[in-house]
């Protein structure tokens, strides 16, 4: 039985009203292949916390980069142009304010240390139970550790905890690998497109 269900912030909570490129733009400014760029990205920011000064130059001194004020100028401005294109679905909100009446447990989720600054809609954290952020609780969203910190936060089993996220593999393979359930909301391969659908997903794990 589904005691909790998790929302993803980014593209989930939040979405976003244009496309974001980061790591192919930052693979263009260091001039390094993507999959380095993005494995030190989540490895500095995903899993640290910290101010953006301080992981920017851990981040060029891992990848050994001399374009520190340069990425940090890029970061700042991704920063300031990823809140303002951000905005919350309101269909969102209700279906949280839903979900809290019928006395289903709800967390929000979140990787990326980039969103750590954003204003999370009050509305919204009034019937919220816990916010957790992989660079918090010290583990990646692809780490067992992570799962297994929110449940005991929760003290709920793997089982009961459904995972709603735009990622095929963080917010739907990882949490089913770890035993966790799992929906795909705003996803470009597959999934639910609208709050519409998503509601009667999760109305089907709840009236298992």
């Amino acid at each position: 039985m589904i005691k909790a269900v998790s929302f993803d912030i980014g593209n989930t909570i939040y979405l976003a009203s244009q496309n974001q490129t980061v790591l192919n733009e930052l693979s263009q400014i260091l001039n390094l292949p993507l999959e380095q760029v993005k494995r030190t990205f989540r490895q500095i920011f995903n899993k640290n916390n910290g101010d953006l000064r301080e992981l920017t130059e851990k981040f060029c001194k891992e990848l050994k980069s001399n374009k520190f004020n340069e990425i940090l100028f890029f970061f700042e401005n991704l920063s300031k142009k990823s809140e303002k294109n951000q905005y919350v679905d309101k269909n969102i909100t209700k279906l949280i304010k839903k979900l809290k009446k019928s006395g289903i447990k709800v967390v929000l989720s979140s990787s990326s240390n980039i969103l750590k600054n954003y204003q999370l809609d009050e509305e919204i954290l009034k019937h919220v139970d816990h916010v957790f952020r992989t660079y918090e609780v010290g583990y990646l969203k692809d780490e067992e550790n992570y799962y297994r910190f929110i449940e005991k936060k929760l003290n709920l089993k793997p089982e009961e905890i459904l995972n709603v996220g735009n990622s095929l593999k963080y917010d739907y393979e990882m949490p089913k690998k770890f035993g966790w359930n799992a929906i795909l909301f705003n996803c470009p391969e597959k999934g639910c497109k609208t709050v519409e659908e998503l509601s009667k997903e999760i109305e089907k794990f709840l009236s298992i």
